[in-house]
């Protein structure tokens, strides 16, 4: 009896093993194929896995990130914009020549460890309060502006208006 029991053990054993990825198929069949259901398919014995793309790879500008900048290359801003940028599939544009300047500020110490976090919150942390941050999605660019509201006290100091 036990011999048989070995036997069974070993036959379902390898029929476990022998098993192959197929991938299956939602339930329910639709004629659009961008209402249909994630595909899933079988890795290994007990692994199902999704043939989704990840949220972060929709969106770049989503993506999670954890970064660390060396104390030792005292970097400015825009150095540390464009080390978060790298690999991301974005460029950091060209900062206008007239007005006010935001890539060459010494990089605060808070922001040499930034993360995890949303690569969009990081690079705004980096601006700072006084910067919108945009984003350009066709040409994979991120720009910063300074806000309109101070822009405009800005102007009205240098003037001697009062708001």
């Amino acid at each position: 009896m036990s011999h048989q029991l070995m036997l069974v053990s070993v036959i379902t054993l390898l029929a476990g093993c022998a098993a192959q990825s197929v991938p299956e198929a939602s339930s329910a069949p639709t004629a659009n194929a961008e209402t249909r259901a994630p595909l899933r398919i079988t890795q290994g014995r007990y692994t199902r896995v999704s043939t989704e793309p990840l949220p972060a790879q929709h969106d770049l500008i989503a993506q999670i990130i954890d970064i660390r900048i060396p104390a030792s290359l005292n970097p400015t801003v825009g150095e540390a914009l464009r080390h978060l940028l790298q690999r991301t599939g974005y460029s950091l544009c060209a900062e206008p020549s007239d007005g006010p300047t935001l890539y060459r500020h010494a990089l605060p110490a808070a922001h040499y460890q930034l993360g995890p976090l949303p690569l969009k919150q990081a690079l705004q942390l980096l601006g700072g309060p006084a910067w919108q941050l945009t984003v350009d999605d066709r040409e994979r660019q991120v720009c910063f502006h300074l806000r309109a509201d101070l822009d405009t006290q800005a102007s009205q100091a240098s003037t001697g208006d009062r708001p």
